[in-house]
């Protein structure tokens, strides 16, 4: 994440009744271990185009999911804004549940979890800066 994004500004303007959220509303959230999805999940997070293709489809046509965790000044003890978008983007392609996501995140290898991590830090930043297209000066 870059340093003028470290410390960007959130708003509760952005925040959303959950039953709302796309990823709610798309079972992300139940407590649910498919063997099948989290081998899908391992197939979206590890292969690049796959990825930054599913998580720029999350940040394009969903509203309310997004803003409320990449924008709102809640904070979710759970998730950061990375591991969110990696989770709702093996969501929106395979209906896979927080749980499956945290499983196939662990096959990975260290070179594509940093490249997963890459994409979502690019990705998220674009996205802020959509809303708070602002920069911090101490001067």
């Amino acid at each position: 994440m870059s340093a003028k994004n470290e410390y960007r500004i959130r708003s509760s303007k952005y925040s959303h009744p959950y039953h709302l959220w796309e990823d709610y509303q798309n079972g992300m959230f139940l407590d649910d271990i498919n063997p099948q999805r989290v081998k899908r999940a391992v197939e979206i997070l590890g292969n690049e185009k796959q990825c930054e293709k599913a998580m720029k489809r999350v940040l394009s046509e969903w509203k309310y999911a997004p803003e409320t965790n990449l924008l709102s000044d809640v904070e979710f003890r759970w998730s950061s804004d990375r591991s969110w978008l990696g989770a709702a983007c093996c969501n929106i392609e395979a209906q896979c549940t927080i749980s499956e996501v945290r499983n196939a995140w662990w096959l990975l290898s260290d070179e594509q979890r940093d490249t997963a991590n890459r994409i979502a830090d690019q990705l998220v930043e674009e996205y802020t800066n959509q809303f708070f297209n602002c920069q911090l000066s101490m001067f």
